[in-house]
């Protein structure tokens, strides 16, 4: 069986505001395999593209989860819409908004 020279995407925060779109964009494109992390599984059913597969991350703190989820889609492009936002009040908590905001940038290079 041949192998598609298609690239990889691999969408991480699918199930936010701005994941959600991208990860949609490009699933319902031609041309692309395409990957998308969520919390959890249960998240999985509101999404109907049946070209894109969903990962279940749980927490993206922990790095042997992220390589998990990197081992799986072996992506050639990361899109990184994780992140606290102004709108939720964990965002003025550093010690919430550090780890995701300014360290898993780090991490996600790394595993690039």
């Amino acid at each position: 069986m041949a192998q598609s020279t298609h690239p990889r995407i691999l969408v991480l925060g699918a199930s936010g505001m701005l994941g959600n779109a991208v990860f949609r964009f490009f699933a319902n494109s031609e041309g692309y395999v395409v990957f998308g992390s969520t919390r959890s599984n249960n998240l999985h059913p509101v999404f109907p593209e049946s070209r894109a597969t969903l990962i279940d991350a749980g927490d993206v703190e922990n790095f042997d989860g992220l390589s998990k989820i990197f081992a799986v889609a072996n992506p050639d492009v990361v899109i990184n819409c994780i992140g606290l936002v102004k709108q939720m009040s964990s965002v003025n908590d550093p010690l919430a908004a550090i780890p995701i905001n300014a360290v898993l940038p780090h991490r996600l290079a790394r595993l690039c």
